[in-house]
């Protein structure tokens, strides 16, 4: 369960980090604080394996102590806010429209965890070179060059093999490494939310919701967030990038700005 301490410790930093960055006016609990939180989050997750594996130190050991260090460190930056409630604390009341919308992610999120965590691995492209590159990462502690004829093991790795690796190594097995997209479809379906309602103001909430439903159907997101692909985690922070680009020709705000280069960076 190594990794999901360190996705927990990695979560109470994003959210100290996201509190301090948030201005009075501004809501805490909202689909752009969301998706800004699982921005964050992965930043932190990738930063750390980056860091570690380019100096040869992507061992189970540091990454123990990332954690605790992130841990220790995001309830240090939560303290001060203690009294500040992070979801709305008035009544939930749901029209029926709402509690359909309900339904349809839980059945959603139902399907992805058991495609990942208990259907047995036979994507294509997670046993030809995501799981290998994982693999090879794993055991040289860094990025290694690994000679083949395939280009794709060749080549640079992305995030999601290196994120791969770190599962790995903190859970032995792939079962919890579905929650690398799992996460990022997340991210990426409140940002669509906060697209909505950026683009059409005059839009209600649950009106943007059912937009976000018909996003979430479209089969072949359905399809990636329960495979092993690195494409939903891509496509993450590209909306992201769209999404804090956008919002800086609007204020021309530097924290827009940096939200938009650290996304395109990612």
């Amino acid at each position: 369960m190594g990794f999901i301490c360190i996705l927990f410790a990695t979560l109470i930093l994003s959210m100290g980090i996201l509190l301090w960055n948030t201005r009075a006016e501004e809501k805490v609990f909202s689909s752009e604080r969301i998706g800004l939180l699982v921005l964050i989050w992965f930043a932190l997750l990738v930063g750390t394996n980056w860091s570690l594996a380019l100096f040869r130190l992507l061992t189970l050991k540091l990454l123990w102590i990332s954690t605790g260090v992130y841990f220790v460190t995001g309830c240090a930056l939560l303290f001060p806010h203690r009294n500040k409630s992070l979801v709305p604390t008035t009544p939930l009341r749901l029209s029926p429209l709402a509690w359909t919308i309900v339904a349809a992610f839980s059945m959603s999120a139902l399907y992805v965890i058991v495609r990942g965590s208990i259907v047995q691995l036979q994507e294509f492209d997670a046993l030809t070179y995501h799981f290998p590159k994982a693999v090879e990462i794993l055991k040289a502690h860094t990025v290694p060059f690994v000679p083949s004829g395939d280009f794709r093991i060749m080549t640079f790795p992305w995030n999601y093999e290196i994120l791969l690796a770190d599962a790995f190594l903190m859970t032995p097995g792939d079962q919890l490494s579905f929650l690398i997209p799992s996460i990022a479809t997340f991210g990426f379906l409140a940002f669509t939310h906060a697209l909505f309602r950026k683009a059409w103001p005059d839009l209600g909430s649950l009106d943007a919701m059912l937009g976000v439903v018909f996003v979430a159907a479209t089969p072949i997101l359905i399809m990636h967030v329960g495979d092993y692909k690195n494409d939903v985690l891509c496509a993450f922070f590209l909306l992201s990038f769209l999404y804090w680009l956008g919002t800086w020709t609007l204020d021309a705000s530097p924290r827009s700005g940096f939200w938009a280069f650290l996304s395109l960076a990612l």
